[in-house]
């Protein structure tokens, strides 16, 4: 099977909301604990503000975020499919006038799996003289990923452990997403490797 990385904020409607201010509490970051969040924060938002657009919304939302935020007819369809491996956050979705939009949650991955193909992918990693040492050594950045198939053989939705904030979807994934006429995201093809 053929594996995609997921691109954000791409496949948009023509006149796409785009929410660039919000409020997530300590996930401000993004969500890299590959593990169900039990304290989500009640109050989460995003909104769109002065140098946001209020268009129509994707079923996945342009945000100011680093992680998916899913329609509710996007989510159904997933929870339907039998898509697993996701955690559903709710948030709320302001428009500029204050009405909100019902139904967006953040999409929490947590199929987080040892992919990466170290060998075979072309990776940059922080220097060693790093100003924060926990993050010495580690992945700054996958410029071209290779992904090990039989790691993925029982997903359809993984982020990497390591480097958590790419999506890569299975092609079933991608036939159901275009087939079903979801927007938000378009799919770039990702090499395979039998390592291992």
């Amino acid at each position: 099977m053929n594996w995609f990385w997921a691109v954000s904020c791409d496949n948009t409607v023509p006149n796409p909301l785009v929410a660039e201010e919000g409020d997530v509490g300590d996930f401000e970051d993004g969500l890299d604990v590959c593990r169900p969040i039990e304290k989500w924060p009640e109050a989460a938002w995003v909104r769109v503000g002065p140098k946001g657009q209020d268009g129509d919304p994707d079923d996945v939302l342009q945000t100011c975020f680093p992680f998916p935020i899913y329609s509710l007819r996007l989510r159904r369809a997933l929870e339907d499919a039998g898509y697993a491996g996701i955690q559903y956050l709710p948030i709320r979705v302001i428009r500029s006038g204050g009405d909100g939009l019902a139904g967006f949650c953040v999409a929490n991955i947590l199929n987080c799996v040892d992919a990466l193909d170290l060998e075979r992918s072309a990776v940059e990693r922080f220097p060693e003289d790093y100003f924060l040492p926990q993050r010495r050594w580690r992945i700054r950045c996958v410029k071209d990923p290779v992904l090990i198939r039989s790691v993925l053989a029982r997903c359809d939705v993984i982020r990497l452990s390591g480097y958590t904030e790419p999506i890569y979807v299975s092609e079933r994934f991608v036939l159901f997403f275009e087939a079903e006429r979801f927007t938000g995201y378009s799919f770039h093809e990702v090499r395979t490797s039998e390592a291992r």
